[in-house]
């Protein structure tokens, strides 16, 4: 179905409930608001004050869509609004956290590189990869856990985990790794590199967590029904509600066939075995699309948290624990807390 940006339903979906255009618009206000406790200021000409205009436009053009001008590609815009607001969300519900402010240097990097989980970074966007790790810092406080605590941004030495904290009487250390690559010895030396940290901190259990939002094909989830001819009114292909999670499954998927053919099966199990660190693949990606939801076009935020086994055997040396499943289950209800179209 093609469609015109003009013509969405004025509420985006994501998990759990739906949210409008205008709430996602309060929810920028109120992140704004909780960011100056700590003197932090959207800073001019930072790629977080262009995404936030991005949700203030968006928001009037519902409000006053005749004295909108729609001669305009608005993808990038929809992008940031469903990026800015799944931020926000996140940041504001683990704002009352007993250690929320062990994240403020975190927050400190928001103007610095690429602050939206859903938006592609370069590589030498340092800061967007630190911004990934306050995002899980704010599930797992989310998810209840306690005494959580993060790496310096600035100063860190390398050798630990990413994000620390006591859950269920067990000290965890989740290492966060960003990729820009799909080759798989690329995506199994972060994994490496997170292992290690894990082995060397005072974790008694962790996990390597990877954020694969650089390699996914990003444009093919909101694209256009034929080609853009600037000055004119776009159209866009309108998925069907389910089609951008299977499309973000088979992508993912086709990271982790990478690893399976593309590493040596010893070579991955000893990486693993007689380790603290979960046995398995646990990869992260978060997109945009539009989708067919009610019989109206409609803005869609598309998160998919992974998991790839190494082994099946019960209880065995390469099969995550019932705890480790337990947690990731915590995690991914965390991640995917910014509201939806329920059925």
């Amino acid at each position: 179905m093609d469609v015109f940006l003009r013509r969405f339903r004025d509420i985006v979906p994501n998990v759990n409930e739906c949210f409008t255009y205008e709430e996602a618009e309060a929810a920028l206000f109120k992140f704004e608001q909780l960011l100056k406790r700590w003197s932090i200021t959207i800073t001019p000409g930072s790629q977080l004050e262009a995404a936030a205009f991005s949700v203030v436009d968006l928001a009037d053009r519902r409000r006053f869509p005749n004295s909108s001008s729609w001669r305009v590609d608005l993808r990038d815009d929809a992008a940031n609004l469903v990026g800015v607001n799944d931020l926000a969300v996140h940041v504001l519900r683990a704002a009352d956290h007993p250690d929320f402010e062990r994240v403020v240097p975190h927050l400190r990097l928001l103007n610095e590189g690429q602050a939206l989980q859903n938006r592609a970074s370069r590589s030498v966007d340092g800061a967007a990869n630190k911004l990934f790790e306050l995002l899980v810092a704010c599930w797992v406080m989310a998810a209840r856990a306690d005494d959580v605590s993060v790496d310096d941004p600035l100063r860190s030495a390398g050798n630990n985990p990413d994000v620390m904290f006591n859950w269920e009487s067990q000290r965890w250390g989740i290492a966060c790794k960003a990729i820009h690559s799909r080759a798989a010895q690329t995506v199994f030396e972060r994994m490496q590199e997170g292992i290690r940290q894990v082995e060397a901190s005072e974790a008694s259990r962790g996990m390597v967590l990877v954020n694969v939002k650089n390699v996914i094909e990003h444009a093919k989830y909101m694209r256009p029904a034929a080609v853009y001819a600037e000055g004119n009114e776009p159209s866009y292909v309108c998925l069907s509600r389910s089609q951008p999670q299977e499309m973000l499954k088979a992508e993912i998927d086709g990271i982790l066939a990478g690893l399976r053919d593309g590493i040596d099966p010893y070579e991955m199990i000893d990486a693993f075995l007689i380790t603290k660190v979960v046995p398995a693949w646990i990869l992260w990606g978060h997109t945009t699309s539009v989708v067919n939801y009610k019989g109206r076009p409609t803005l869609t935020s598309v998160p998919r948290l992974a998991l790839g086994k190494l082994g099946e055997q019960p209880d065995g040396p390469l099969t995550p624990r019932a705890n480790d499943l337990k947690l990731l289950e915590r995690l991914n209800e965390a991640a995917n807390v910014s509201p939806r179209p329920s059925d």
